[in-house]
């Protein structure tokens, strides 16, 4: 893993955060088997999640780098805050909220807009031309992410305004993890930075759970199936995350490599849950695979100058 998470700027960074993206795509395998365990406020799912992979992942630090790996510097933590805070625990909040005000499908394919803005912020910020490929492979890659999550359906019965604007406000946070991430120039221990992020989120989310009106189901399984949603989908694929976009030089490429997890959920759907997928999802898959290959193309089309 730190072969992976530490190697340059080229191939294994990119595979690294792709991966990261694959794991991501196991979230409603746990989601909805804690759900049936009676686990379904969005919040406390999520906080169950970096409660255990930030214990799992402390004491991974602790024996792999010894307590001296905590100390880091005011920059690193005040970004490992904002993380915490905008990429994990609001935008679970904003996510919730919108499958609840603008449904799921409408939710999934706003949240999908998250290239579109990495793309505009990583310009502002990191001045990263807005080349051709790149417009063009995020049209592919959003068009994609739409057709994976809605089949070519739309929930549009009692849309309101409010959960539009919350939809594309978790896009919004989401998008900001691939610029957050480069920010901090420290050379920190992508193990570390997970522990603070999960830290942070925690703490961040903490007042939503409601864990205290004696509703919460806590029992072996629920334990058991936690502890597995905080290994696969979170610690590890965080450990790949952070350790690969700290080391890719153009932001705006990180959600396209990530939206692998649109792949993988539409994949553990039809097998594991026999879901019937539809051939307008299918066709998403293509074109988010394509939309991969495409941003990461070396060739000519690379080469051409930035739109004036």
């Amino acid at each position: 893993m730190k072969k992976i998470t530490d190697r340059g700027t080229g191939k294994a960074s990119c595979f690294a955060v792709a991966f990261a993206g694959a794991l991501w795509g196991t979230n409603g395998f746990f989601i909805k088997n804690l759900a049936a365990l009676g686990v379904d406020n969005s919040c406390m799912v999520s906080f169950l999640r970096f409660t255990f992979a930030g214990i799992l992942m402390g004491v991974l630090v602790f024996v792999r780098e010894g307590k001296k790996a905590f100390a880091v510097k005011k920059c690193t933590l005040f970004c490992c805050a904002l993380l915490g805070l905008l990429c994990h625990a609001v935008y679970n909040v904003l996510y919730a909220l919108g499958c609840e005000t603008a449904g799921m499908a409408l939710t999934a394919v706003l949240v999908n807009m998250a290239p579109v803005f990495t793309l505009l912020f990583s310009a502002i910020v990191y001045k990263e031309k807005m080349t051709f490929q790149k417009i063009i492979a995020i049209l592919i890659n959003v068009t994609g992410c739409v057709c994976c999550a809605t089949n070519g359906h739309f929930d549009i019965e009692n849309i309101s305004v409010t959960g539009i604007l919350i939809g594309v406000g978790a896009a919004v946070v989401y998008s900001t993890s691939a610029i957050i991430g480069r920010y901090s120039k420290e050379e920190v221990s992508p193990f570390v930075v997970c522990f603070y992020c999960f830290l942070f989120a925690d703490l961040f989310l903490l007042p939503f759970t409601k864990f205290w009106d004696g509703t919460f189901p806590l029992n072996w399984k629920v334990m058991g199936v936690s502890i597995g949603y905080s290994l696969v989908p979170t610690l590890l694929s965080y450990v790949f995350y952070y350790g690969g976009i700290k080391k890719i030089t153009e932001s705006s490429k990180v959600p396209v490599l990530t939206s692998v997890e649109m792949v993988v959920t539409v994949l553990i759907a039809m097998l594991v849950f026999h879901e019937k997928i539809g051939v307008v999802s299918l066709t998403g898959v293509i074109l988010v695979l394509c939309s991969i290959m495409l941003m990461n193309l070396k060739g000519i089309v690379e080469k051409t100058k930035g739109l004036e």
